[in-house]
């Protein structure tokens, strides 16, 4: 019996050293990767990112991070792919992540897609005046115009500078 109670002890002894390491590594490649992604070495970057996730596959965070490298290097349909996962495990931030997607949708032209990720992104945070102004900015490539300057009118009253210069250049009140 006293046997059995040390096996127990130990085996969850086990579990718990290997959860902590567990956390502790994943971390560690995770600021390994915000290390690459500041000194601008994306592939680096996305390593570190991927090993992370690896070893935690189901934290959001790490997808957006890794999804953030893609977005800047070019890589749109992998960032799109990494945003997915992120919203679908419940990203903290989710505006933050719809914008991004909705960057990657305009990058690759697929200017509705982008505009439902920025529609989206201002439902999650009504006050975010860059997504107005890029949603605006879709919608003008859309020949749109009416809600694309209704739009970037928002953004300029929410603050956003480039709103404001946009309309000012024009010579456009909001």
């Amino acid at each position: 019996m006293k046997r059995l109670v040390l096996l127990i002890l130990i085996l969850i002894c086990l579990v718990i050293s290997s959860y902590i390491t567990f956390a502790d590594t994943s971390k560690e490649w995770v600021n390994k990767g915000k290390e690459f992604y500041s000194s601008g070495d994306y592939k680096k970057a996305i390593d570190a990112y991927t090993r992370a996730l690896e070893i935690n596959p189901t934290d959001a965070m790490i997808y957006s991070s890794r999804g953030l490298v893609h977005l800047e290097s070019g890589n749109f349909y992998k960032a799109i792919i990494d945003f997915n996962n992120a919203i679908d495990l419940d990203h903290p931030k989710a505006a933050d992540v719809y914008f991004r997607r909705g960057m990657a949708y305009e990058k690759l032209g697929k200017y509705q897609q982008a505009i439902n990720n920025y529609s989206k992104t201002i439902a999650l945070s009504p006050k975010n005046g860059t997504a107005y102004f890029f949603r605006g900015i879709v919608y003008i490539n859309l020949m749109n115009y009416n809600n694309g300057y209704n739009d970037i009118k928002t953004a300029a009253r929410l603050g956003d500078k480039k709103a404001q210069y946009f309309l000012k250049s024009r010579r456009i009140r909001w």
